[in-house]
């Protein structure tokens, strides 16, 4: 009974759909393709593809039908579709009249203009005047041939006046650069066309490539609203180009909006992405930005606007590696795109690649614009050219009048050229900003420089009387006081900081690293600690803890630091850079593995990332691995010498020569002019025996450029290497009397001392005269005392540094020693503060322990040494095989001490050894 009552129930809803439908059923297919001409004039295009489809359903070979159907699907879109009923229209019989005006706009939506132009001038298209002229015209406008295509609108104009024609001709004076004819012409179209939306569209578009934002809006949003009569290509074209114009105009909400509209029409076409990322971009929304610029990327690989996009919001990212691999790709499909070679440029410069730099920016020197000037200043900044440097960037600003920007780099120039002067004349010209410190901490460093730091002060306090609340003028010279070592001060200034902005993340973070370079790790770490607290996918916070972690050698601290950011962001770099160089170090060779194998495949045509971790294998020593991946690097990108020069490092530390010759050659043939593989060239020359080769490489350098200083450093090194040290010391001098430089100041002094010349540490001393504040060089001349056996001075030159630099634990340790030899009460403290800021140094870890067994704290030191002495060296050793001994571990003491005296080793520990173990004898 149950399933007879259900069946009637069917039965009757089966009759009532029948009575609804109206006996749709029983409609011809004549009558459905009729129906659908109907719903097509009316704009109800997804009605009439039902009922083309229903109507083919009945009857596949119904040529209207299909007709209809290619009509209907170009006005929804689907381009493919359209193409495809097409043939099927042909092959049921469709003749050429009937196909070839859908044909024309077909082959137009797919962008196919030299496919349309070729079958329009063979023929093949039956088309008549003036839809012939007018679809030529169009075609020649797609392949950017505006003159053409002007003179086919005007012949259509002249076989029959139409609004299609006069608009194409508009955009074929637009494209012509007569912008006022286009527009003038535009006004013949009258508002009851059908084609008057279209018109207005092509106003629309004029008035945005002329900058006319705001008059662009107006006339789309006309557009917009008579939108019926556009196909739905045009649609999204207004759309787009509203939008465009919106964000232009600073409107960023508006453009959200006309973007969401775009993407209701058309959501994954790569305009509507590119729009996407550009609106997220206005809202410093780079990561969503850089999704759907990698979409559109995947998909269009040449697609330029796109990629250079992409390079840009990377940029912003920081992830310079990527961007870099981005914009390359864009100058290789379009060398002329000069905003491209700007970026680039930028980008190379950031990650201290100035030849890199250069190279891209030599083409545009004769006709520069401020932009290019300042960035070849800051190339030839960067290869230490300051003269060069200050003659663009002079240049540079006498055309950019009141360009803040500008004007800051100048006066950054001017510091770094030694011309404070200048810099400070500069610099008060410009006006204070709030939020904006880059000025006053330029200004206070000039004065500082120019005229000392008491008059610094003096306009430090005057700033910040004048702006008390100014945050970012209060982290500035907080972080300037810092590097002065006063800690004190920054720290108050800190203070008076988060007062006025309570968690503050970039206050915190200032505060971390003055705390990290005071010394004090644990204060440090609380404050990025407290902005994870807040804000746990802090970037710059995790880093930072990951830095510390590193400098205090704990290497699963800094992995716990960075392990986050692999998990929030499954795309991020340098944070599994970070990573794998950590697991590294922390020989978790397999969880290394890990992440590269992640990295790989995130990155499989990313020359930069190849590179980066070869140079990971090759600091581990895994060589072979290392030139694996400077191959793959070499494979995407054969015209980078760096990573030829690094293959050719993997590959000599394999000893694998003649294939290091043929990379550092390759290195040669693409950047010819690279002092660094000339030396590289030149050093091989000496390792293999041919000096005399090396010395003509270096030669003919030096004759095409005689006024590098930085040749004559190479001929320096040169020398040196072959063990000619006067000759040596001969160019290093030259060297410096052309353009003095620190690392330049210790090659010379080391040539010196190797050749046992007179004077060794004169050139350090030279170079610490004028800059007193280079506390890495001081190190070095303080080095240089100790091992010149000038004891007093090199103690004094050490407690200098602990004074006034960042807190060494090597500097601690050599003074400690020093205080050691003379008895000095000091040895013990100091050498403490050492080990504890370096517990795993053995040559520090025994200095501390060693002091300690002298102090007669026996079993102290020998607990210290006894942890470092396996891999130590013979000074090590014999210190612990000593302390044993005066622990009354003689029997442990007396193998190691025989060791050492039979050793071939001609050290003091050899000597040392003897003596103890003469003396353990005869008790």
């Amino acid at each position: 009974m149950r399933s007879a009552r259900l069946l009637g129930i069917c039965l009757t809803l089966a009759s009532s759909a029948l009575v609804l439908s109206g006996c749709d059923v029983f409609i011809s297919a004549d009558g459905r393709v009729e129906r659908a001409r109907g719903e097509l004039a009316k704009g109800d295009y997804q009605a009439a593809v039902i009922d083309l489809k229903n109507a083919l359903e009945s009857e596949p070979e119904h040529v209207q039908a299909r007709l209809l159907l290619a009509q209907a699907s170009l006005r929804v879109g689907d381009v493919k579709d359209a193409e495809k009923e097409l043939r099927r229209a042909r092959e049921a019989g469709a003749k050429p009249a009937e196909v070839a005006e859908l044909s024309a706009e077909t082959q137009l939506a797919l962008g196919q203009g030299r496919e349309l132009l070729a079958q329009i001038d063979s023929n093949q298209l039956a088309l008549v005047e003036p839809l012939r002229s007018i679809y030529r015209g169009e075609a020649l406008l797609l392949l950017g041939k505006p003159d053409d295509a002007a003179a086919a609108f005007d012949a259509a104009q002249r076989a029959s006046p139409r609004a299609r024609a006069l608009i194409g001709l508009a955009r074929a004076r637009a494209g012509q650069r007569r912008a006022d004819v286009a527009l003038k012409l535009l006004e013949g179209v009258p508002e009851n066309s059908p084609d008057h939306a279209a018109a207005l569209l092509c106003r629309g578009e004029i008035l945005a490539a002329q900058g006319r934002f705001a008059d662009a809006g107006v006339t789309l949003q006309s557009a917009l609203a008579a939108r019926a009569n556009l196909t739905i290509f045009q649609q999204a074209n207004l759309l787009a180009i509203l939008t465009e114009s919106q964000l232009a105009a600073g409107d960023v909400n508006a453009a959200r909006t006309s973007l969401q509209s775009l993407a209701q029409l058309a959501p994954n076409a790569p305009i509507t992405l590119l729009l996407g990322a550009r609106v997220a971009m206005a809202a410093q929304d780079y990561a969503t930005a850089t999704a759907g610029l990698q979409r559109v990327v995947a998909g269009m690989p040449d697609f330029i606007p796109a990629r250079f996009l992409l390079g840009a919001a990377l940029i912003a990212q920081g992830n310079l590696n990527q961007a870099e691999s981005h914009l390359t790709r864009v100058i290789q499909l379009a060398p002329d795109n000069l905003e491209a070679r700007k970026l680039l440029a930028r980008v190379r410069l950031r990650m201290g690649q100035p030849d890199a730099a250069l190279e891209l920016l030599s083409p545009l020197q004769a006709d520069a614009d401020a932009d290019v000037n300042s960035l070849i200043g800051l190339a030839h900044l960067q290869l230490g050219d300051s003269g060069k440097a200050l003659s663009f960037l002079e240049r540079n600003a006498s055309g950019a009048g009141t360009n803040r920007e500008k004007q800051l780099e100048l006066a950054a120039t001017y510091l770094r050229a030694q011309a404070y002067r200048k810099a400070v004349l500069l610099l008060r010209d410009i006006p204070h900003v709030d939020g904006d410190a880059q000025r006053d901490a330029l200004l206070i460093a000039a004065v500082a420089a120019a005229d000392g730091l008491e008059k610094s002060d003096a306009e430090m306090k005057s700033l910040l009387d004048a702006h008390p609340k100014d945050l970012a003028l209060l982290n500035a010279a907080s972080l300037f006081l810092a590097q002065r070592s006063e800690f004190e001060r920054a720290r108050v200034l800190l203070g008076r900081a988060l007062a006025v902005q309570p968690g503050d993340t970039d206050t915190l973070l200032n505060s971390a690293r003055i705390e990290t370079a005071a010394g004090d790790a644990a204060t440090a770490a609380a404050r990025l600690q407290g902005i994870l607290a807040s804000h746990p996918e802090h970037v710059p916070a995790r880093m930072g803890l990951a830095q510390l972690a590193l400098q205090a050698n704990d290497l699963k601290g800094a992995a716990t630091a960075l392990e986050p950011l692999r998990k929030q962001d499954p795309k991020a770099i340098a944070p599994r850079l970070a990573l794998a160089r950590i697991y590294m170090l922390d020989q978790r060779v397999d969880d290394a593995a890990g992440v590269i194998t992640e990295l790989e495949k995130l990155t499989p045509g990313n020359a930069a990332v190849a590179n980066a971790i070869g140079l990971l294998y090759l600091d581990s020593a895994r060589y072979d691995e290392a030139a694996a991946r400077f191959k793959k690097a070499i494979d995407i990108e054969a015209t980078n010498a760096q990573y030829w020069m690094n293959q050719a490092r993997a590959q000599l530390a394999l000893d694998r020569r003649s294939l290091a010759r043929e990379s550092l050659e390759k290195a040669h043939a693409v950047r010819p002019d690279s002092v660094m593989v000339i030396a590289s060239l030149a050093m091989l020359d000496v390792r293999d025996g041919r000096p005399a080769a090396g010395a003509q490489r270096i030669a003919e350098m030096r004759k095409a450029h005689p006024d590098d200083p930085s040749l004559l450093a190479l001929e320096g090194d040169f020398y040196a290497a072959n063990h000619d040290f006067e000759a040596a010391s001969r160019s290093f001098d030259a060297a410096m009397s052309m353009r003095p430089s620190a690392a330049i100041s210790v090659r010379a002094y080391q040539a010196r001392r190797n050749g046992n010349l007179r004077d060794a540490a004169a050139p350090l001393e030279s170079w610490v005269a004028k800059k007193p504040d280079d506390f890495p060089v001081q190190a070095v001349l303080a080095e240089a005392y100790m091992n010149g056996g000038q004891t007093r001075r090199a103690q004094a030159k050490y407690e200098f540094l602990v004074d006034n630099a960042t807190p060494n634990a090597v500097i601690l340790n050599n003074l400690a020693w020093l205080y050691y030899q003379a008895n000095d009460a000091r040895a013990e403290s100091t050498a403490a503060k050492a080990f504890q800021m370096s517990p795993t140094n053995a040559a520090i870890a025994d200095t501390y322990g060693w002091i300690l067994v002298e102090r007669g704290k026996v079993a102290d030191g020998l607990k210290i040494i006894e942890k470092v002495q396996g891999n130590a060296g013979p000074d090590v050793k014999y210190h612990y095989a000593a302390a044993l001994a005066r622990s009354g571990n003689v029997n442990a003491a007396k193998p190691l001490l025989k060791t050492l005296a039979e050793s071939s080793d001609t050290s003091t520990a050899q000597a040392d050894a003897r003596r103890l173990l003469q003396e353990l004898s005869t008790r």
